[in-house]
């Protein structure tokens, strides 16, 4: 096989995967003009800077607000190590139909307790 006959493959198999990511995209946009922003699905995980010491990471599903699912997060986090700080990386995702889209650290670090780390 030739370069040109690699290349040719190679875009042939990406299309009908482009499509169908070109599809997904298309649904979420449709759900994200009527989704409830303060009544959406997020899911926060605060993984612990100490893990290899025994801390553990925490992980909530929240149904609700933002705000609300990351004191929720942090609150479990502060629970299940019995600290009053917190020392964790962030990450805050949304559900959008079936997936789940990280949002970015701009629209959530105001709210956290901590300025993330």
């Amino acid at each position: 096989m030739d370069l040109r006959d690699y290349f040719i493959e190679s875009f042939e198999r990406a299309i009908p995967m482009t499509r169908k990511s070109l599809e997904n995209l298309r649904a979420g946009l449709r759900l994200v003009v009527d989704m409830n922003f303060d009544n959406a699905t997020y899911i926060v995980d605060l993984k612990s800077l100490w893990e290899k010491e025994g801390e553990k990471s925490a992980s909530i599903e929240h149904t609700g607000k933002l705000e609300d699912a990351i004191r929720k997060a942090e609150q479990e986090y502060k629970t299940i190590n019995q600290r009053g700080d917190i020392q964790a990386r962030y990450s805050v995702r949304v559900k959008i139909g079936r997936a789940a889209t990280h949002i970015p650290e701009e629209h959530w670090k105001s709210l956290t307790t901590i300025h993330a780390v």
